[in-house]
């Protein structure tokens, strides 16, 4: 009958959406901060030295990897309509990161200290991310098509 059609019709159409593999640049960048804040949490609640360390090496690959494909693929692409300015200091702020980085690394993991640089470096990149996630994911809502949002996220995957 032709209500069935509809739904079929319907429902084909939902099902495309959300099977689609194509995550745009907000999703991908998204789960990349998502999957950082749980690797913190669950570093902070360690008291085991080597879970700790662990936690650490992730965190530092992870976060080199996504700092690198963001200054390589999405703050040249958002530069033009993000601004100058807006785009610099999302530059500044992840080289700030790469400092703090290296100094956790040189760091024993079971000295008190070594939890105080963590939990300042939460701070930077929870600015970082609260910065991303709402002007440069509106920037990029409002001057890209979902494409070339989709066609981002492939680059920035690749990188």
């Amino acid at each position: 009958d032709a209500m069935a059609a509809v739904s079929g019709v319907v429902g084909s159409a939902v099902t495309q959406t959300s099977d689609k593999s194509d995550l745009n640049i907000q999703d991908v960048i998204r789960l990349d901060h998502n999957k950082v804040n749980t690797l913190f949490t669950e570093l902070l609640q360690s008291d085991n030295p080597q879970k700790i360390q662990e936690y650490f090496g992730q965190i530092y690959k992870d976060l080199t990897a996504h700092a690198e494909a963001e200054e390589e693929v999405v703050y040249p692409s958002v530069r033009p309509f993000y601004g100058q300015d807006n785009t610099q200091e999302l530059f500044d702020e992840q080289a700030q990161q790469k400092r703090l980085l290296e100094e956790i690394k040189a760091i024993d993991p079971s000295s008190s200290q070594f939890k105080d640089r963590i939990k300042q470096l939460m701070d930077i990149i929870g600015d970082h991310i609260r910065q991303e996630e709402s002007t440069m994911f509106a920037a990029i809502r409002n001057n890209l098509s979902s494409d070339q949002s989709e066609q981002l996220a492939t680059e920035f995957k690749a990188a």
